[in-house]
């Protein structure tokens, strides 16, 4: 008799524990899928924010679709078409798009070019380029170089930081990540108080735990 009423309980405990996994796995399943991002091209912040994209059904293009750099590819084109939820037509200049996701990395658009975005938190750090001007006196022989330069304008490789709160781009500084830290006090008077030698060599650090506290959905 004992054996048996231990027996009955293992199924019994078994079967609540194999329960509370199936259970415990369709919430996680839910979780992920509520919370994935997808696929597609942005027209602007709030499209991104709200996850909803122009999807590949929905491009009108002769690239193929199977293509895992599909979106890559579509941007690269100077106009998009596109149709909405009711079947009308879009036409958008690519240059005008907020950005697009694609293979679980963000590409943002930031003066006409997409720059990949590695990780995506509440503050993001990419390197892209900038357009900088800078003045030069060679080739200017006498008397035309005398106390004249020629503007010459270049691009070149500069950090930035993406807020993800208002989808604003800023060329990075430490005085705009203290302002973006400004949202946690905590942290933000950790920082601070640093000199500003380790600012510049702690920053990454701070970004990472300012991230870990303000998880982005």
């Amino acid at each position: 008799m004992f054996n048996k009423i231990t027996t009955f309980k293992n199924k019994k405990f078994l079967l609540t524990v194999l329960a509370i996994g199936i259970l415990w796995n369709l919430f996680a399943q839910s979780d992920s899928t509520e919370f994935q991002r997808k696929e597609g091209l942005y027209l602007d912040y709030i499209q991104f924010r709200e996850n909803k994209p122009i999807v590949k059904s929905r491009i009108k293009t002769q690239i193929d679709t199977n293509q895992l750099d599909f979106f890559t590819k579509v941007v690269q084109q100077n106009q998009i078409h596109f149709v909405n939820s009711s079947g009308q037509e879009y036409t958008v200049l690519s240059k005008d798009l907020w950005g697009y996701f694609q293979n679980g990395i963000l590409y943002i658009n930031y003066e006409g070019t997409f720059y990949k975005v590695p990780v995506l938190g509440s503050i993001s750090y990419f390197i892209g380029t900038q357009e900088v001007t800078y003045y030069s006196t060679i080739g200017m022989g006498y008397p035309y170089g005398m106390g004249g330069a020629v503007p010459v304008k270049t691009r070149e490789m500069k950090d930035f930081l993406l807020d993800y709160e208002t989808g604003k781009v800023y060329p990075f500084s430490i005085e705009q990540l203290e302002e973006l830290f400004k949202r946690d006090n905590e942290i933000y008077q950790e920082f601070s108080q640093l000199s500003r030698k380790q600012k510049k060599k702690k920053y990454s650090y701070y970004i990472r735990l300012f991230n870990e506290k303000h998880k982005v959905y």
